[in-house]
């Protein structure tokens, strides 16, 4: 756990009394996409959804998000607590589909998994030549115009609707499964 120091000096200018007041962190949302299946999860975002309705836009937009987190994170703790014993229970199996219940075997599992993971080689179909003829490239005066204009709601939902669930989330901690799911 993490804190924060703030000096709050007394209201007298003659005193200069220090107390360091001590905040604690609050550990970072993230959307988990399990959620998504759990019965009670569209009930639980129409209801923080529609919470809020007053203010301009953004603080409509803002308020609403902050009500989402709020109450993604009570349906975690009250229908998902205790995870890392569940996890536990579960079975691991071999490639075989063989049972593996020593210790051993499963670190066997383990480092296969990830030795398999992450040295076989992928370039995902890419021809690295033709990344090097476009990073040569300039772009026509009509591009640099075409870059600079607004970004319209037909865009970002494209762009949401065509990404990959899996992708890491974004500074507001919902990945694109939630956008999606949601």
């Amino acid at each position: 756990m993490s804190s924060t120091n703030q000096i709050i000096s007394n209201i007298s200018p003659h005193t200069h009394t220090h107390i360091f007041a001590v905040g604690y962190y609050t550990k970072p949302f993230k959307f988990q996409p399990f959620w998504i299946d759990h019965p009670e999860y569209n009930e639980v975002i129409r209801m923080a959804w529609n919470k809020h309705d007053e203010g301009n836009g953004m603080d409509i937009l803002y308020c609403r998000m902050k009500s989402v987190k709020e109450e993604l994170r009570k349906l975690n703790a009250s229908k998902f607590s205790n995870i890392s014993s569940r996890v536990a229970e579960k079975q691991i199996r071999d490639g075989n589909d063989k049972l593996i219940e020593d210790l051993d075997g499963i670190k066997e599992v383990a480092i296969q998994f990830y030795k398999n993971l992450f040295t076989e080689p992928s370039n995902n179909g890419c021809d690295l030549s033709r990344v090097e003829n476009i990073l040569d490239q300039n772009l026509k005066n009509d591009e640099v115009i075409m870059l600079g204009m607004p970004v319209t709601a037909q865009e970002i939902k494209e762009v949401i609707l065509h990404m990959n669930l899996g992708k890491a989330p974004g500074p507001d901690g919902f990945t694109t499964k939630f956008y999606k799911g949601s």
